[in-house]
């Protein structure tokens, strides 16, 4: 089994390739949940932009998603209409202020459309 299936794997920035992709317009798109712990065994400090962020890594989530309190302009970029919403595992809907595109990884970056959630 290749290291990409995993639990601890960030496929994102991982050198292995897979042939066999697939994507598809999706107007809704899934989130686990958005939590703040001091301590998670899947939280990892990742540079995004230069600036290090703690991304919480293999959850199944469909997106890359952070709080708007955590959203600066100077570091990200202005926010893109995101055209989509997100639900989380409780089927809650949750609102997207928009997306802006990072550039994300230590050695090997990728760019990849990170999601400004709105928390209350």
């Amino acid at each position: 089994m290749s290291q990409v299936w995993k639990m601890g794997h960030n496929q994102r920035v991982c050198r292995s390739s897979i042939n066999d992709k697939a994507e598809s317009p999706m107007d809704t798109m899934f989130l686990g949940a958005i939590t703040q712990k001091k301590s998670d065994p899947l939280a990892v400090k990742i540079p995004m932009n230069g600036y290090s962020f703690v991304f919480k890594v293999n959850t199944g989530a469909d997106v890359r998603v952070i709080p708007n309190e955590l959203y600066r302009r100077d570091w990200y970029g202005p926010l893109k209409q995101a055209g989509m919403s997100l639900v989380v595992l409780s089927q809650d809907t949750l609102e997207v202020m928009g997306h802006f595109e990072a550039h994300i990884g230590m050695h090997k970056k990728v760019v990849e459309s990170v999601h400004v959630v709105k928390v209350v």
